[in-house]
């Protein structure tokens, strides 16, 4: 059995396709829910990794990536990559060794961890420390004001550039009736 060495995700929101090649593996045009999944697994597997974002947290995966030293993720939407970034990305992922090394170690990290207890500890620390003392429903609400003031900037703005656009108008037509009448 071949060993694959680089993941290359192609993300996007269309049918699944896959591949492999020289210990690559390729995943083109999956749905979000299957590859924020391969995502993780990549990150699980200790294997670096490239990320091409289309839209979306999918630049936060590819951020991820790139920050932790586990692989090459881009900062451009895959349509804006060109054949040369591509190629110095697997090159990079299939030469540097820090990389690969990195990866093994956040791999060896992500599997030792339960991710079920951790996100119930931090939905429970969220809990106490936010929802009971209330700081969470001062947000919400501080969110809601603000969400009031621009909209209310907004229809202000609104009503202003109403009343330009219609004297522009009215301008327009009383030139153009002096003109031709």
């Amino acid at each position: 059995m071949v060993r694959i060495r680089i993941f290359f995700l192609c993300q996007s929101s269309f049918t699944t396709n896959c591949f492999s090649f020289a210990n690559v593996f390729c995943l083109f045009y999956c749905s979000h829910i299957f590859l924020v999944q391969f995502y993780a697994a990549t990150l699980r597997a200790g294997v670096p990794t490239i990320v091409t974002p289309i839209f979306g947290d999918q630049y936060d995966n590819s951020h991820v990536v790139q920050n932790l030293g586990v692989g090459v993720g881009f900062e451009l939407q895959l349509q804006k990559i060109t054949a040369n970034d591509l190629s110095d990305a697997i090159n990079a992922v299939l030469n540097d060794s820090s990389m690969a090394t990195r990866a093994k170690e956040v791999g060896e990290q992500v599997r030792k961890e339960c991710g079920c207890r951790a996100i119930v500890e931090e939905v429970e620390k969220f809990w106490k420390e936010n929802v009971r003392t209330g700081s969470f429903s001062k947000e919400i609400n501080n969110w809601k004001s603000a969400t009031q003031k621009m909209k209310s900037a907004n229809k202000k703005k609104t009503q202003r550039n109403r009343i330009v656009l219609g004297s522009a108008l009215a301008v327009a037509i009383i030139a153009f009736l002096i003109k031709y009448i």
